[in-house]
């Protein structure tokens, strides 16, 4: 479409009015209405043309009357071909007919708007395809728009008017697509990927900048008000604050828009650990068994089941549960983050306390955390004979003894404690993200204030880590 460049102080808002005035001054009654999109454009192509003597008019209080005779002129320079282009007669009606006999007559700004975005990305999107027929067909929709009659435009582009008539309605049905589009546009893609402005707010959450965090969601709500991931973090910011009620409002909303297994799954673990605080463990247990059915995979569905097995002494689902973790950690379906968090779970956690005395746990996870500090166990051994080996070696080359050289022992345990897996010296995850800070209630544990023991998190890892599944 042809740029509007208008003078200041003319918005669309202001030519809007003006032009609904126009078409009372001009036209009898029973047209005003089916024409009020002919009058908008003529109005708006006076405003392009005549920017200084407009200027004066509007300083003087007299556009209206300005534009009366020159708009008269223009409708009657059409002859008695009746346009009905134009954004009003395109957006009017759902589409592109007459408006019903009731429907008020006016020239909506943010229809305007919308419309004019619309065009723009059909243009875009035709071009981008390679697609020259659609862009010619545009191209006269154009003109159209710019009041330019069928008659006129077939003499330009050397054409039957019948053709032009077919271009510009095949190209206004793809620019109403288009409209559709803009008015319900999806906020979250099926695969589940976040928008790039929403990555550096899950690091907040993970480093537990709640500061921060709430400073980057209210300078992005405009533009991700309705996505999931960007609901989900605000729900999570709301309850470590004890904004229960609002955080369910929130996780509702994503739900919502949460199409993706992977967001969805996310969203509903994060609900049952919010159920679980506030004392509602059957509520809790419903929406992790949820979340587990839509991703069986990840792991902080399945740990939170595990717990509600053995809280509830269900030693027919703990054996399940059980099953499942040993399935995926034998078949390498879990990394090295998930292999780590479940064992640190599983060794941590002391809701686990009756699973741990049953023949389950003996014949699962006990094995599983045996040969996991065995292999910790090799890791430290490995590093202190890499480290008896360097040392000589580092000695011999160095001019004078240095204080740190002179106590092997204080390397070895920093690069023991260095090698040792997350297993060993990580905090317990929370809700995606991270561990919360100071924890409320139930989540603290004195004797372990490292420890956080409420449900375990669909994406969260302790401090430094970010779970592949969650956040």
């Amino acid at each position: 479409m042809q740029s509007t460049s208008q003078p200041d102080g003319v918005a669309h808002e202001t030519l809007a009015r003006v032009a609904e005035d126009v078409a009372r001054e001009i036209l009898p009654r029973g047209a005003q209405r089916d024409r009020l999109g002919e009058v908008f454009l003529a109005c708006e192509a006076i405003v392009r043309e005549e920017e200084g003597v407009l200027g004066d008019a509007l300083d003087a209080g007299t556009l209206t009357a300005f534009l009366a005779p020159r708009v008269r002129e223009r409708l009657a320079d059409e002859g008695s071909e009746r346009f009905r282009g134009g954004w009003m007669g395109t957006y009017v009606g759902a589409d592109g007919r007459d408006v019903e006999p009731d429907a008020p007559a006016t020239a909506d700004p943010e229809q305007l708007d919308l419309g004019h975005r619309a065009l723009q990305r059909a243009i875009s999107v035709a071009s981008s395809d390679g697609n020259e027929t659609l862009q010619r067909y545009l191209r006269w929709y154009e003109q159209r728009l710019d009041h330019k009659s069928y008659a006129a435009i077939a003499r330009r582009e050397g054409k039957p008017a019948a053709t032009i008539r077919t271009g510009v309605a095949r190209a206004r049905k793809h620019v109403l697509r288009m409209v559709h589009e803009l008015q319900h546009a999806q906020p979250a893609p099926l695969n589940g990927d976040a928008p790039a402005e929403i990555e550096p707010l899950r690091d907040l959450w993970v480093a537990q900048d709640l500061d921060a965090l709430q400073a980057g969601l209210e300078r992005t709500r405009e533009a991700f008000c309705d996505d999931p991931h960007w609901l989900n973090l605000s729900a999570l910011l709301r309850a470590d604050r004890g904004e229960d009620d609002r955080a369910f409002a929130l996780y509702e909303r994503a739900l919502v828009f949460a199409d993706a297994p992977s967001v969805r799954a996310r969203v509903l673990n994060n609900v049952g650990n919010l159920c679980e605080d506030r004392g509602r463990p059957d509520d809790a247990h419903h929406y992790w068994l949820r979340a587990h059915q839509l991703l069986p995979d990840a792991p902080a569905p399945l740990m939170n089941l595990l717990v509600c097995a053995s809280l509830s002494r269900d030693y027919a689902s703990a054996q399940h549960y059980v099953a499942e973790l040993g399935e995926r950690l034998s078949s390498g379906r879990y990394d090295g983050e998930d292999r780590d968090y479940v064992l640190r779970r599983l060794r941590d956690n002391p809701k686990l306390a009756w699973l741990r005395e049953t023949d389950a746990w003996r014949l699962g996870p006990a094995r599983w955390l045996r040969s996991a500090r065995r292999r910790a166990r090799g890791l430290v051994a490995g590093a202190a004979l890499l480290l008896s080996l360097l040392l000589p070696l580092a000695s011999e080359a160095a001019p004078a003894p240095d204080a740190s050289a002179a106590a092997p022992h204080t390397q070895l345990a920093s690069l023991g404690t260095a090698l040792v897996p997350e297993l060993e010296r990580s905090r317990g995850g929370d809700s995606m993200g991270g561990p919360r800070r100071g924890g409320r209630g139930r989540r603290a544990v004195d004797a372990a204030p490292e420890l956080v023991v409420a449900g375990d998190s669909m994406g969260l890892l302790p401090r430094g880590g970010k779970r592949r599944h969650g956040s």
